[in-house]
């Protein structure tokens, strides 16, 4: 009799392990956004890694809007079960066919995680600032033709409402998610 409930009980844990989700963060998370009717698209796409001791997401960011195409890097840390804070740097892997300087400092704040509709989904609250700490570049700073689309995407990031779905379970991968973790291998502070 003990033997069976023995045998029972680490049969249930076995498989309530094997069974387990991954972290309800860690995947792929996405998002269109249309300013206006006779705009461009944003193309948001959001990659999370497995945490570092479940505090620590690495995650890679890319935006699209017209011809600009950009990946950045950074770091989101676990406030509670249902929120990430954003890093306040993201440092730019790749930006096309212009940069947009500093201007991701704006997108700040938490990640929520809610449900809409039976889906998963990560909503931005940002921090409302006056100032970021460093200076923003000016428009007209910008070569005339990205001046636009520099001037979209900033509003973009500063202002409009970003609400990523989840659309894919598995956990970005990459040697460059280690090396966010570390500073020594890290190409930028990403705190």
């Amino acid at each position: 009799m003990k033997l069976t409930a023995f045998l029972l009980s680490c049969f249930a844990l076995f498989a309530c392990s094997a069974f387990a989700q991954g972290d309800i963060f860690s995947g792929t998370w996405a998002m269109e956004y249309k300013q206006n009717p006779e705009d461009s698209s944003f193309f948001v796409e959001l990659q999370i890694a497995e945490p570092e001791q479940q505090l620590l997401y690495p995650a890679q960011l890319k935006i699209k809007y017209g011809a600009f195409d950009a990946i950045y890097h950074l770091l989101l840390v676990k406030q509670h079960n249902g929120q990430l804070a954003i890093s306040r740097n993201k440092f730019a892997v790749k930006e096309e066919p212009f940069s947009i300087g500093t201007w991701t400092i704006v997108l700040n704040g938490t990640l929520s995680l809610s449900k809409e509709s039976g889906k998963q989904v990560l909503t931005v609250q940002r921090i409302a600032s006056k100032r970021y700490g460093i200076p923003l570049p000016t428009i007209i700073n910008y070569e005339e033709a990205n001046r636009t689309a520099v001037m979209r995407i900033s509003d973009f990031l500063k202002q409009a409402p970003v609400q990523l779905q989840k659309i894919g379970e598995a956990p970005w991968r990459s040697a460059d998610a280690g090396k966010l973790l570390h500073s020594y291998d890290s190409p930028a502070y990403l705190g």
